[in-house]
């Protein structure tokens, strides 16, 4: 039995070719400052669990943002400094976080052509899409 075709699809030259381009930065700075607090996060409940007196099941400080308040109230009488410090502890990994989904989401540029010596440029890029396939054909003139 054959393959069926690949359905084809209408290129419209009116609308800009446009590229999903990452913001590196944002990635960068969010996956830092997630990954610092949020690893500070586990070293906790590594220390908590290989203790012998504990205050409690440690493991709901794994839980991004509202983790560390729901381990610092396995204590009681807590000041105002330390609910201060489980607050900036939180928002850290909530900025994190964010800066780290808004640098993946990125953004859609116009394709740009750039001609190195009038050679012409083709590669294979791994692709994401909607098929899940893996590779895509691009050519530069």
């Amino acid at each position: 039995m054959p393959a069926a075709a690949p359905a084809s699809t209408a290129f419209d030259s009116s609308r800009p070719v446009t590229v999903h381009r990452m913001k590196r930065a944002y990635v960068t700075s969010g996956a830092v400052t997630f990954g610092i607090s949020w690893s500070l996060a586990g070293m906790i409940t590594l220390l908590s669990l290989s203790s012998e007196g504990g205050h409690g099941n440690p493991l709901p400080i794994l839980l991004p943002v509202a983790g560390p308040f729901f381990y610092a109230r396995m204590f009681e009488h807590l000041s105002a400094r330390e609910w201060t410090l489980v607050g900036l502890w939180s928002a850290a990994e909530l900025v994190g976080g964010t800066l780290l989904v808004l640098g993946i989401k990125g953004e859609s540029v116009p394709a740009r052509h750039r001609s190195e010596g009038g050679l012409t440029i083709i590669g294979l890029v791994p692709e994401i899409s909607p098929r899940g396939t893996g590779l895509s054909l691009r050519a530069q003139f």
